[in-house]
């Protein structure tokens, strides 16, 4: 396989618009603010993508790379070796309200706060604090993991057709990763959520994500897909919220890159 292995991430986040603020080169002191209708903390979580010989930070806030209270850099390419390539980066979303007046939402060294984590309701974009707290996560899943669920999930559907035993001799003592169990898939519908949040196949194509029936979070692990490595990806946007950020590893052309997308 010329791609051994791919680490996914889903970040949801509920997105503030309004206006820009001057500019402040300031530490990365997060401070509090309030989406629609809720009173949500500011994000806290961070992680590491440490793939394809770099080691980048992200964070929930909707900011990467730099150190949190720290005015530093945490993208460190080659791995290991001291020296960060890039700054800091984040997401940047702006628009026009019915009074054409500009509303912005574009954080800076983090001196503010226009992002907090959960997805939004479709009528009236609100959030709730308990959808914010549960959401200030990492999903964050690989692409090994997921082609060994895969071949242990149709290894026992084989033995099922042909009374064999095969799953339990080539993967003896496999236990489901977490992340499969628990990928959030769905939102809920009961807050005006949308049905659909992070992609996933669908062994069964009934509509629902449910690991025990063969689903997993999306990878083109048969490799039917047209991919090419700079491509634009358009799509019907659903809202705001879904930034993907991902990793190749071991092919020459996509070494030392981190990759990131928004629908």
């Amino acid at each position: 396989m010329k791609i051994l292995s791919l680490i996914a991430l889903v970040l949801f986040t509920s997105v503030r618009l309004g206006f820009g603020q001057n500019f402040q080169g300031e530490k990365f002191i997060p401070k509090p603010g309030k989406p629609k209708a809720a009173t949500c903390a500011p994000p806290t979580t961070t992680s590491f993508l440490e793939l394809n010989n770099v080691r980048a930070m992200i964070h929930t806030a909707g900011n990467l790379w730099q150190r949190p209270n720290e005015n530093l850099s945490q993208y460190e390419v080659p791995k290991n070796s001291g020296i960060m390539a890039l700054f800091t980066a984040a997401l940047w979303l702006g628009g026009t309200d019915v009074n054409n007046q500009l509303k912005l939402a574009a954080l800076r060294y983090r001196n503010g706060q226009d992002y907090w984590t959960g997805p939004l309701s479709q009528v009236f974009a609100e959030t709730t604090y308990e959808e914010c707290e549960k959401y200030d996560k990492h999903f964050i899943s690989t692409r090994d993991e997921i082609r060994e669920f895969n071949a242990w999930f149709e290894t026992g559907l084989s033995d099922q057709q042909n009374g064999t035993n095969q799953q339990a001799v080539l993967f003896p003592n496999y236990l489901v990763p977490e992340i499969i169990k628990t990928w959030p898939a769905h939102g809920n519908t009961a807050l005006g959520q949308d049905y659909y949040l992070a992609p996933f196949y669908d062994f069964n194509d009934d509509g629902t994500y449910n690991w025990e029936d063969g689903d997993y979070p999306w990878y083109d692990i048969k490799q039917d897909k047209q991919c090419n490595i700079d491509r634009e990806v358009t799509s019907t946007p659903k809202r705001v919220p879904i930034p993907l950020v991902w990793k190749f590893g071991r092919k020459p052309l996509l070494l030392r890159r981190t990759m990131k997308s928004t629908t």
